[in-house]
């Protein structure tokens, strides 16, 4: 009977051995797959902040910009450009003042929300 024991235990141990590197195998396709899943979100995160920070340094040169022309207008009291510059930057001037017109018509001062009082009588 030993005999027989010995002879089934080598056909065993390598079919555990087989089961086992199989297992090994899936487990490393398994890690392989996460880590190219980490990597590209990785990547995406590097991408966005680059991006994030690009547009950052184009918001201060066109405030800067934005600055330095209205320094100008101002020190040679000429604001006819005003429209012009606002509408290079994506602004519209004209939206804005009839935006903020109706929001203060008949508000004193233009912000509170308290509606003008007639002014007193002076005996």
């Amino acid at each position: 009977m030993s005999l027989r024991c010995d002879v089934l235990a080598v056909p065993l141990a390598n079919s555990y051995k087989r089961v086992n590197e199989v297992k090994r195998r899936q487990m490393e396709a398994k890690i392989y797959e996460e880590d190219k899943r980490v990597k590209q979100l990785m990547d995406a995160k590097k991408d966005l902040l680059f991006k994030r920070n690009v547009a950052a340094h184009d918001a201060v040169l066109r405030k800067q910009e934005i600055r330095d022309k209205l320094g100008v207008m101002k020190s040679t009291q000429n604001f006819k450009g005003l429209k012009k510059l606002t509408a290079s930057f994506g602004f519209d001037l004209d939206a804005e003042d009839a935006a903020n017109a109706a929001a203060t018509k008949g508000v004193a001062g233009g912000a509170g929300g308290e509606p003008m009082s007639p002014a007193p009588k002076s005996p």
